[in-house]
C-alpha cells in the first residue's frame, strides 16, 4: 500500500504547478519514509523557493549512501 501511494504522490510533485501541492506532498513522502534522491534533485534543481526549502528539509531521510569503491 504505501509503495503503491508514494508512487501516486512522486506523479503528484511531478505534474502539479501548486507549491502548496508539491510542499504538502514532499512532506507526505517524509511520513512514509519514501524519500528518495529523484524526488529530491528535481526539485531542487527545478523547483521553486518555497519547494526547494521543503525537498532540503525533508532531505534528512534520504537512505545515506555507501561510498563507491575505486576501481
Amino acid at each position: 500500500q504505501d509503495k503503491h501511494s508514494a508512487k501516486a504522490i512522486r506523479k503528484l510533485i511531478k505534474n502539479s504547478k501548486s507549491e502548496a501541492a508539491i510542499i504538502n506532498a514532499l512532506w507526505t513522502l517524509h511520513g512514509l519514509d519514501s524519500i528518495d534522491y529523484k524526488t529530491i534533485s528535481t526539485q531542487l534543481s527545478k523547483g521553486s523557493t518555497k519547494t526547494k526549502a521543503a525537498a532540503l528539509a525533508v532531505s534528512t531521510k534520504l537512505p545515506k549512501k555507501t561510498p563507491q569503491k575505486a576501481s
